[in-house]
This record gives structure tokens, sequence and C-alpha cells, in this order.
């Protein structure tokens, strides 16, 4: 009970954790074989920048993830 008010026990990185996914997809579809420069071009076509910890919205993180999943052949992120 001493840690009722930890703020971790309530907080949630709903956007951080997409880009990690984000992040973590895409390093398991260079090592399936897609092209990096792919990648990098969906996620700068969606975004406006290619670095994906660049992005600052949950609406944008969603759109270049559904984007990923879609140029490739991998099926979720």
């Amino acid at each position: 009970f001493d840690d009722w008010y930890d703020p971790k026990n309530y907080y949630t990185d709903e956007l951080g954790d997409t880009i990690k996914s984000i992040i973590t997809f895409c390093k398991e579809a260079i090592a399936a074989g897609t092209e990096r420069e792919l990648l990098y071009k969906v996620i700068e076509d969606n975004s406006g920048n290619r670095n994906p910890n660049a992005i600052k919205d949950m609406d944008t993180a969603k759109k270049v993830a559904d984007a990923l999943v879609a140029a490739t052949v991998h099926k979720e992120v």
C-alpha cells in the first residue's frame, strides 16, 4: 500500500509503445529481407520524417504502422 500513488501504476505510454513496435517491426522486416529504404520511404510518406522516433501523435503512428504492414509481407506490428 506504500506505493499506491506511484505514477507508473497509472501512466501508459501508448505512443512510445507504438513507436517501439514500429521499430521492432522494421528490424524484423529487414532481417526477413525487406529493403530498408522501402521502410524508410513508407515511414516518411506517412509521417513527414523517415525517423519513427520523430512521430508525435497516435494518429500518425497508427497510420505508419498500417502502411508498413501493407507494404510488407508481415501480418502484424
